[in-house]
């Protein structure tokens, strides 16, 4: 995911900036409502999307599925024996 850029306290991030393939599919799924146009010292950039919009679709878009890890039964258990926590102190 992209850091966004700041002007004057808007984050942004300027499409033609990410990398081809997120270029391309923001295109063709988002809304074209959520395109800002932002001046920046006399340069008009047409291709930026509030940070906050990127963010929520990056995350939607690229989200790993969640794994459920089963933790590997110990010999001990497998037998129904219950391991001892014991700690031993010195004098």
């Amino acid at each position: 995911m992209e850091n966004p850029k700041l002007y004057k306290g808007i984050e942004y991030v300027q499409l033609n900036e990410l990398p081809e393939d997120q270029q391309r599919r923001i295109r063709e799924l988002l809304n074209q409502e959520l395109f800002i146009k932002i001046l920046v010292d006399g340069h008009l950039h047409q291709d930026c999307i509030l940070y906050k919009d990127y963010k929520y679709w990056f995350e939607g878009t690229f989200k790993a599925p969640i794994q459920e890890v089963k933790a590997e039964a110990s010999p001990a258990a497998a037998e129904g024996v219950a391991p001892l926590n014991i700690s031993i102190a010195k004098s």
